[in-house]
């Protein structure tokens, strides 16, 4: 039976009546403790498939709202289940492409083939820069003599036409 209008009577297995409210701590916003709600949805089953000793037994309408409540579980749980099923099977059907071992020898073959190549365009561009640096500090020793015979051509300039 009933008790106030906003309770539900539901006796435990082992025979004694316990009103529960109609809001739950979880219609009201607050969770309650994953204890209590393990034990709500125990008495619920255990009403639902008549493994209690009930001296009075749920009325009709309770047991509607009983039997409405575990069909909405059931039903999430399925659409849960349906889309975990879908998203498995799209991991499954993603393979992905590994070379052979073929493929990797010629993909390696061709990669030591790129770095030799590297190699020997280091090497020409090494012995060029070095080719320019000795033509620069050859340069750079032409460009000082040269300066010396211009500063030589000057002093020479000037002693001659201080003596005119």
């Amino acid at each position: 039976g009933f008790g106030a209008a906003e309770e539900i009577w539901l006796p435990p297995p082992d025979g004694e009546g316990a009103l529960v409210p109609k809001e739950t701590p979880v219609s009201s916003g607050v969770l309650p403790r994953t204890s209590e709600l393990v034990e709500l949805q125990r008495k619920i089953v255990a009403l639902a498939t008549e493994q209690t000793n009930l001296e009075n037994p749920l009325c009709e309408r309770c047991s509607d709202r009983v039997l409405e409540a575990l069909e909405e579980e059931l039903s999430q749980a399925t659409e849960t289940g349906a889309v975990y099923q879908r998203e498995l099977e799209k991991l499954l059907a993603m393979t992905i492409d590994e070379p052979s071992d073929s493929q990797g020898e010629e993909e390696m073959e061709i990669a030591l083939g790129e770095e030799e190549e590297l190699q020997h365009t280091l090497r020409l561009l090494e012995e060029e820069r070095e080719a320019v640096r000795s033509e620069m500090a050859s340069l750079q020793e032409e460009s000082r003599s040269l300066e010396a015979l211009e500063e030589e051509y000057w002093r020479e300039y000037n002693d001659f036409h201080i003596q005119l």
